[in-house]
């Protein structure tokens, strides 16, 4: 599992002040991210939970796909897609790309979705190959990217392979 936030960034995202350790935090989630894309070569799917990277356009899901041509598992929770702008996060509401969403469904090999209504719209993004639900025990292997460390991932896969997920 590779978060794009460390646990320490994590912890102060959602709190007033720490714009500095805030900054380098998603600084250093980017260069994690650059580096990554030199490790998924060796992985089959990649299941990425949300986005690669939470601000900016799909960059990194665009190059999963379109150049290293590895097979995306597409997860998505919420209406990711619709702006969800309060006072705190007016900053990083404008730095985010909503429509990514839709590209990155368009270009996934598979969808997950959390619900039925996201399903039905992923489904609008695409006509063909949407999961209700993903095993990853039986893909492997696979890499997990996802926009933060994830306490669960999903469908814990055997310890005896080898797997790389990024959260």
């Amino acid at each position: 599992l590779e978060p794009f936030l460390d646990n320490a960034t994590w912890k102060i995202l959602y709190r007033p002040g720490h714009t500095g350790r805030k900054v380098r935090g998603i600084a250093k989630g980017f260069l994690r991210r650059l580096l990554l894309l030199f490790v998924v070569p060796r992985y089959d799917i990649v299941f990425i939970h949300r986005e690669a990277a939470p601000l900016g356009p799909p960059v990194f899901e665009w190059i999963i796909a379109k150049i290293l041509r590895k097979r995306i598992v597409f997860d998505f929770d919420d209406a990711i897609w619709l702006p969800n702008t309060s006072e705190n996060n007016r900053l990083a509401a404008r730095l985010k790309w909503h429509q990514k969403t839709a590209s990155i469904c368009r270009w996934a090999w598979k969808i997950s979705a959390g619900n039925k209504y996201l399903l039905a719209w992923g489904m609008e993004q695409r006509a063909w190959s949407v999961l209700a639900v993903f095993c990853p025990k039986r893909f492997l292997p696979f890499l997990l990217l996802a926009p933060c460390p994830m306490p669960h991932a999903p469908c814990q896969p055997p310890l005896t392979r080898r797997i790389f997920t990024t959260g």
